[in-house]
């Protein structure tokens, strides 16, 4: 019999978009999510592993955002470094675009690292925009049910 790492994927993927969004921390969800963890590690795996990068910089009232490299479990503390700042340095900025274009990969400990990020831009009055998020990140994050807790803010 033939395993199929992309077919157990996708069944993995489609329980873990049946969740309801009130069960996303429920036990389920953590569990589901762990499993998907295991298939984007064996996908990294087979794309070795970038540098990750924060660029910054500023336009008017907003600030531009660029992720690149893998966002994961191993690059996630410099997106929370980045996060523990950003309130005091970006103070009076009305605008926040995200652009994914150049980020490669991500796993949920990047995600949540990302939706952290996003609450503190809310917590701080600064709209969020995401852009060109594409391909295995989009599908990732669609998957996660982020684009989904990015409505209720």
């Amino acid at each position: 019999m033939l395993f199929s790492i992309t077919n157990t994927f996708e069944k993995k993927q489609r329980k873990l978009r049946q969740i309801k969004m009130t069960e996303l921390s429920s036990e389920r969800a953590v569990e589901i999510s762990q499993q998907v963890d295991v298939f984007i590690n064996l996908f990294q795996r087979k794309y070795p592993y970038q540098t990750f990068q924060i660029l910054c910089r500023e336009n008017n009232s907003t600030i531009i955002l660029t992720l690149a490299g893998h966002l994961d479990i191993t690059s996630a503390e410099q997106m929370a470094i980045f996060r523990s700042c950003f309130q005091e340095r970006f103070q009076g900025f009305t605008n926040l675009e995200i652009d994914l274009s150049q980020l490669s990969f991500l796993d949920s400990a990047g995600a949540n690292e990302l939706y952290k990020l996003i609450l503190t831009a809310y917590e701080t009055s600064i709209k969020t925009k995401i852009k060109e998020a594409e391909g295995t990140v989009y599908d990732l994050l669609e998957m996660l049910g982020f684009f989904k807790l990015l409505k209720h803010l």
